[in-house]
């Protein structure tokens, strides 16, 4: 028996209207369109969208009965009628939607920058369309990204609560634009922060194809700059300087904890590595700086989360290395700046 609201002259008129826009939407012209998220072609004051099917591809959409469209929960005519005009617009092509190729608007953020630092520094999250949101997750979704952390990725941990900082990035693909600006507890700012997330990594990885016998790695550029040095330094015969090893691996680990923490977690995690002078301890820190000991630990266990959720690798490669300068000639101060740095910011639990 069919559902009451099948019997509906405008539903039944809808599902006249829906047959005609899949056959107009299965022509070859429109290949590209149906690979696209039904919510492409939303626009920021769009009501009633059909969210229970927003993020189906048109090609998964066309591939469903218009009664089984009908026949899922939460869709009722209004819902059907919105999606139809969503399909029209594919059809369309509505320019008021940002397409791959389109840059220009004053209004939208650019899908496409020249350098990845200017886009950023211009990014205005209140800007970006549901259309432009779809096309982000699209693109961390048909790249598997969907468990990587949101604050691996993130320019500064500083402006991004560590609350979410481990948040996988797949946790908000089920959400619509509008629905991730009313969940509880997200505010402007923590929006604004995945936002810029999602854009980065769609600036990053839409000119890269699927499959192949290449793939990028997406990581922060100081983990890959750090790897790539210690790596350099093991597979070399002769015995580094110190001052080598400290200025491509330890200084940059410290300017980027400067970056994601501050200058004070900076000042503090540098003097317990002996990077600036001498090594202090705890109580030697506590009483230069006026502050107790718990306070300091406390703020050592935050650097420790920024270095997980930053390189997560961070201990077993650092150690390596650790263990190939141990008893080498001239490395005892560095040796013992590694192991420090090790037991700060990866802390045996």
């Amino acid at each position: 028996m069919k559902h009451p609201a099948l019997v509906n002259t405008e539903v039944l008129l809808m599902q006249t209207e829906f047959n005609d826009l899949r056959e107009k939407l299965l022509n070859s012209q429109f290949a590209d369109r149906r690979k696209r998220p039904i919510l492409y072609w939303s626009k920021p004051d769009d009501r009633r969208l059909p969210m229970a099917l927003i993020d189906l591809t048109v090609d998964q959409l066309l591939a469903t009965s218009f009664e089984d469209l009908c026949l899922t929960r939460g869709i009722g005519v209004k819902k059907l009628r919105m999606l139809l005009e969503l399909l029209e617009r594919a059809i369309a092509g509505d320019p008021q939607l940002p397409e791959p190729e389109a840059s220009g608007s004053e209004t939208m953020v650019p899908n496409h920058a020249a350098k990845l630092t200017e886009a950023l520094e211009t990014f205005n999250s209140r800007a970006v369309t549901e259309g432009q949101w779809a096309k982000w997750k699209t693109t961390v979704a048909r790249h598997r990204l969907n468990s990587l952390p949101l604050g691996r990725l993130a320019r500064n941990l500083m402006e991004i609560t560590s609350v979410i900082w481990n948040s996988p990035l797949g946790n908000y693909l089920p959400y619509s634009l509008e629905e991730l600006r009313q969940l509880r507890t997200y505010g402007e700012k923590r929006v604004s922060s995945i936002l810029e997330v999602f854009y980065t990594i769609d600036l990053s990885m839409t000119a890269m194809p699927e499959g192949g016998h290449l793939i990028l790695r997406l990581e922060p550029r100081v983990v890959y700059e750090v790897e790539t040095a210690i790596f350099d330094i093991m597979s070399q015969v002769a015995v580094p300087q110190a001052k080598v090893v400290q200025h491509l691996v330890i200084t940059p680990i410290l300017n980027q904890l400067r970056v994601d923490m501050g200058d004070f977690a900076y000042d503090l995690v540098r003097d317990r590595v002996g990077a600036g002078s001498k090594a202090k301890a705890i109580r030697e820190q506590s009483e230069e700086l006026g502050l107790t000991r718990a306070r300091l630990y406390q703020v050592l266990e935050e650097c420790a989360l920024a270095a997980h959720v930053r390189w997560p690798q961070g201990r077993v490669i650092l150690n390596e290395l650790m263990v190939y300068l141990t008893n080498r000639e001239g490395m005892e101060k560095v040796v013992r700046q590694l192991h420090q740095l090790i037991i700060t910011l990866y802390p045996s639990k």
